[in-house]
């Protein structure tokens, strides 16, 4: 179900938006665990205690069960908390398959841990998980722009400070005139070479390598854009 909802999401409102809806989906799920059945079950336990009568076993079997729950969820729901900051897995063609392959490994991550607690120690699902997680970085890195042909036209320092000043910079400056960011995001600055060749490594991740950038690409950067911005940053990088 979640698999579905994160594809879903992400046709309609983009793969950053999905990842947190998912998330809030999940945490609610949590919530919703602790408030109607871990507390009220707790309530009930202690009730009978204060009647002086035998406590049901089924409040306690319940509250466990939705704990364990909760406990399975915490790594997959810290991930899409921090999730901004990993452009890509959310800015890959397939963000949705990344956002549940992470789920199940943080679950089978925490299930060595749970069973640990148990006194039960299998090493091969801490191992297994590693090396999924491993395989997935490998599938998800962010692969560098194709070269640029022989013999095609390469930008000059004043071209590409153009093509970044207005395809960022109406987010991106001290006065925005986006309709929606009113403040630049992030404090970060694009409206001048100086702010631009400060911040190589910073545009080359979001924009040239996971394509996270311009912001649902509101300003409708080309992939010729980023192919030539790819090529000038490598020029100028040495």
């Amino acid at each position: 179900m979640i698999a579905f909802l994160a594809w879903f999401l992400s046709q309609y409102i983009g793969d950053r938006a999905a990842y947190i809806h998912i998330g809030a989906l999940i945490g609610t799920c949590m919530a919703a665990n602790v408030f109607t059945t871990i507390i009220p079950s707790q309530k009930a336990l202690i009730g009978a205690i204060e009647r002086g009568e035998s406590p049901d076993p089924i409040y306690g079997l319940n509250a466990k069960r939705r704990s364990t729950h909760n406990n399975y969820a915490t790594i997959p729901v810290l991930f899409i908390m921090l999730s901004n900051h990993s452009p890509m897995t959310y800015g890959h063609e397939y963000g949705w398959a990344i956002l549940t392959a992470l789920i199940v490994i943080g679950a089978w991550a925490r299930h060595f841990f749970n069973l640990r607690h148990k006194g039960i120690v299998k090493p091969s699902i801490l191992i297994t998980a590693v090396l999924a997680f491993v395989v997935l970085v490998l599938i998800a890195r962010p692969q560098p722009m194709a070269q640029m042909e022989v013999g095609e036209a390469q930008l000059t320092d004043n071209q590409a400070f153009a093509i970044v000043m207005e395809r960022c910079a109406t987010c991106h400056s001290r006065s925005p005139t986006d309709d929606i960011f009113v403040v630049s995001p992030g404090g970060v600055f694009l409206e001048s070479g100086t702010d631009i060749l400060r911040l190589l490594d910073r545009i080359e991740a979001r924009s040239i390598l996971t394509h996270d950038m311009p912001f649902l690409n509101k300003t409708e950067m080309t992939l010729e854009e980023r192919a030539l911005l790819a090529d000038w940053i490598k020029r100028t990088k040495g």
